[in-house]
């Protein structure tokens, strides 16, 4: 063969063999860039939930870490005040008690005169210039012995034993004692020894802790008819915000729902977050029904609810502080716009600058563009944001009753503002051991919720309750006058 030949028959088999290993490289290299997008994607997702916070998810406040707190206040307001009293603000003082609450009264004149030091006879010149002091009482319990005598009958010999009045409590503490035990242990958060050593230090009680235990289901039983209608009262209420948190129950994990209005809250611990859960709640399905968008409550009609835009706006600054440029930061930063505009409206209407029917009309052209938004993140390709556009379309119905419905709000603030107390509470004592301590806690938690709410007095409603259980009357009544 001629040596040009073999040469030429070497050099197409190199050239075959590049071919090979050049399409083994691109198919390798094909591999990796579909890792590194897809890496890239990984990346995206893990810095936006390492970035995320109370002001940019639904991340309760107490899970912000330390250095990342000043987040919760937008940028523009970081630095323009400091905590406490600003320059140049008016000064507050404390209102005096009105006269007719004044126990001790002190009418002071001047012995002498300022001029000439002779002596003044005690005789007012103008308004007085007033000084009151508070101060508390010493308060020593009040205990009292009944000794039930028995007698022997002179004529027949038979030895009758005294009987206590139906009026005289059977246990050893009155109503007054157990009402403030409920109270420090139910709502003011105090563990059962720190309450024995309360009552002990401020009143000289001395009570074991299965003392107060018992105290505790005690005064449950007492609440137990004004917080079933108070439930009844809530199921009928034409407006009503739920929400729930996270509680531990012994040592299974369970719920904490509450179901709130304008006067009246309940509470309910329940072992799961379902929708037989909320049902039992919430009671009969009428009215308008204003939560996040938890599964469990959709049984409730989708044009009788209000989705809370608190949330959707946290929602949307968390997409809008993703990279600059992806699907997710452009959508976000559209929709956080209009979310600022729509709350700008909805605060004038609620201060009376801004009329209903002008709000509405505002609102129309916004309601379009966000939906227009939102089918577009829900057909971007990007397969985490069209889950997450298409569930808030599947809400579409909800989105916008607030505007249509007078009395009902955007938000779900006043749901998630009577489970605070409850959240703190769960921080510092952890869980109730029982069925028995979850029916306490809940009740005293609609009982002192509801009573703030109307600004009555808690201490004063549940002495009413533990009297009427020991003399059997019906109990005071939870709802507002």
């Amino acid at each position: 063969m001629d040596p040009h030949e073999i040469r030429i028959a070497e050099l197409e088999q190199a050239l075959e063999s590049v071919r090979a290993q050049n399409t083994e490289l691109e198919q390798a290299l094909e591999s990796v860039r579909a890792q590194n997008t897809e890496l890239k994607a990984l990346v995206q997702e893990l810095r936006a939930r390492l970035n995320q916070n109370s002001s940019n998810s639904s991340l309760p406040p107490s899970s912000d870490r330390p250095w990342n707190r000043g987040a919760r206040r937008p940028q523009g307001e970081q630095g323009k005040r400091r905590r406490g009293g600003q320059k140049g603000h008016s000064k507050h003082s404390r209102e005096f008690v009105p006269p007719e609450q004044v126990d001790e009264l002190h009418e002071v004149f001047p012995e002498r005169c300022a001029g000439c030091s002779r002596k003044l006879r005690r005789q007012a010149h103008g308004e007085p210039w007033r000084h009151q002091v508070t101060e508390l009482p010493e308060v020593k319990a009040w205990v009292t012995e009944y000794r039930c005598h028995a007698s022997c009958c002179e004529h027949c010999g038979t030895v009758t034993e005294a009987v206590l009045a139906e009026a005289v409590p059977r246990g050893m503490f009155g109503p007054r004692v157990l009402a403030t035990v409920a109270l420090l242990t139910g709502w003011f958060r105090l563990s059962k020894r720190n309450t024995q050593d309360a009552l002990q230090m401020l009143f000289g009680v001395s009570m074991s802790l299965g003392a107060i235990s018992k105290a505790e289901q005690q005064m449950a039983a007492a609440v137990a008819a004004a917080v079933c209608e108070a439930r009844d009262y809530i199921s009928s209420h034409p407006v009503r915000h739920a929400d729930e948190t996270s509680w531990t129950e012994g040592t299974r994990k369970a719920w904490l729902w509450v179901a709130a209005t304008p006067w009246v809250s309940v509470f309910m611990i329940q072992a799961r977050r379902a929708g037989h859960c909320a049902r039992q709640l919430l009671g009969k399905v009428q009215g308008i029904l204003v939560t996040d968008r938890l599964k469990s409550y959709g049984f409730w009609p989708m044009h009788q609810r209000q989705i809370c835009w608190a949330h959707l706006g946290r929602e949307f600054d968390g997409w809008a502080q993703r990279a600059e440029g992806t699907f997710y930061q452009v959508t976000g930063s559209a929709l956080r716009a209009h979310v600022h505009q729509m709350f700008h409206w909805w605060h004038r209407v609620r201060d009376g600058t801004l009329s209903r029917a002008t709000f509405q009309r505002c609102m129309r052209p916004l309601q379009k563009d966000v939906e227009r938004l939102l089918n577009e993140g829900a057909a971007c390709g990007d397969l985490a944001l069209m889950g997450k556009c298409a569930d808030i379309l599947e809400h579409r119905q909800a989105l916008w009753t607030f505007v249509r419905v007078e009395g009902v709000e955007p938000t779900n603030n006043r749901a998630e503002q009577d489970l605070r107390h409850a959240v703190i509470m769960r921080k510092t004592s952890f869980r109730t051991d029982s069925p028995r301590g979850s029916r306490f806690i809940e009740r005293i938690l609609t009982v002192v919720s509801s009573l703030r709410k109307q600004q009555r007095n808690p201490l004063v409603f549940l002495v009413a309750c533990a009297q009427a259980k020991r003399q059997d009357r019906p109990a005071p009544s939870l709802l507002p006058t």
